[in-house]
């Protein structure tokens, strides 16, 4: 004999799959806000953050003072650039 209806564990299978659906359409939703819309808390490019202490340039190796770079996170640290471009007599340590 089966378990009634309202005992624990137990649960008619159309109210699985009702429960799956909704679950599925609701992602589809999620989904479709996301490329419309983009991220809420995200509204717009990041500006980029000056740097609070002095450092090397990670492009050409010059020192930057506090304030007067950028920073940029790279493989999971946070490295100190110029602003705009490098100047020309800093003496470049990449070649690229």
């Amino acid at each position: 004999m089966p378990k009634p209806w309202n005992t624990r564990g137990w649960e008619p299978d159309w109210r699985k799959r009702r429960a799956q659906e909704q679950a599925a359409m609701a992602e589809i939703e999620r989904q479709e806000r996301a490329r419309r819309y983009g991220n809420p808390w995200r509204s717009g490019p990041r500006t980029p953050k000056a740097n609070k202490y002095p450092g090397d340039c990670h492009k050409c190796g010059a020192r930057i003072e506090a304030g007067a770079g950028i920073i940029t996170k790279i493989d999971d640290q946070w490295r100190v650039a110029h602003r705009g471009e490098c100047p020309e007599n800093s003496g470049k340590i990449n070649s690229k």
